[in-house]
């Protein structure tokens, strides 16, 4: 936990580990000022739970104003958290290639019926699934398979709250927060198309695949979280987008 006057710089020394190894495992940038209270992971601490994909609070992009929305829909992503991107190995995001379907959802993922339809972001060939490697490891999202350049389309309206390419093993990521608290992600890119703060159509074009990261072949990783959680995306995208 940080303690009052403490910075990233005076963490890593205190540590002795790299300043950018702790943003990596963090998901934030270098020059992030955290605050008294914020906890951080710190690479090789043991008993210090690894997070996945966050942005600091103060670099997140404002919510988009609530609307008198339908039904199932209104959002805000919460202090500090954001989702997959991509990571360095301590953040729970892995090289998605030769992750297994899901089997099962957490008892605490929302319901299709509880949740917006999101439209796929590309049509392509799922080629990972969500959840859990044979080795413990964790796909927080679905991997599809498209040409290079393919357009990626955001799944839903909603606010980048995030782009760039910080965040080790995800290449070029695209984060976009939604009105209804969900967060979706849109990594490996060639290109992005959108900057931090945009407002975002559903539909709209807001990068190119590509084989950024760590990856072995052009391709999107695509993940949905409730604030901070991811959620198997299958469920909640429009049936017939993946070939």
């Amino acid at each position: 936990m940080v303690a009052p006057g403490e910075t990233l710089t005076s963490i890593a020394k205190r540590y002795k580990a790299p300043l950018t190894t702790i943003a990596a495992a963090n998901g934030i940038v270098p020059h992030t000022q955290v605050k008294m209270g914020d906890r951080l992971t710190i690479p090789g601490v043991k008993g210090v739970a690894q997070p996945s994909m966050q942005l600091a609070s103060a670099k997140a992009a404002p919510a988009p104003a609530a609307a008198p929305a339908k039904p199932g829909q209104a959002q805000a992503l919460p202090k500090n958290q954001v989702v997959s991107a991509d990571p360095a190995a301590s953040v729970r995001m892995v090289s998605p290639v030769d992750n297994p379907p899901a089997t099962e959802s957490p008892k605490n993922e929302p319901t299709a019926a509880a949740a917006p339809g999101f439209r796929w972001p590309v049509r392509g060939r799922v080629i990972t699934g969500f959840g859990p490697k044979p080795t413990g490891q964790q796909n927080d999202g679905i991997n599809v398979a498209v040409p290079e350049g393919t357009p990626v389309k955001a799944a839903e309206d909603g606010v980048v709250a995030y782009a760039g390419s910080e965040l080790k093993g995800y290449g070029n990521l695209v984060l976009v927060r939604h009105s209804n608290g969900f967060v979706t992600a849109y990594a490996h890119a060639s290109e992005l198309m959108v900057k931090r703060g945009d407002p975002i159509k559903r539909g709209q074009v807001i990068a190119k695949a590509g084989q950024t990261g760590q990856v072995n072949s052009p391709q999107l990783h695509f993940e949905i979280r409730k604030g901070s959680s991811p959620i198997d995306p299958m469920p909640l995208l429009d049936k017939g987008g993946s070939t």
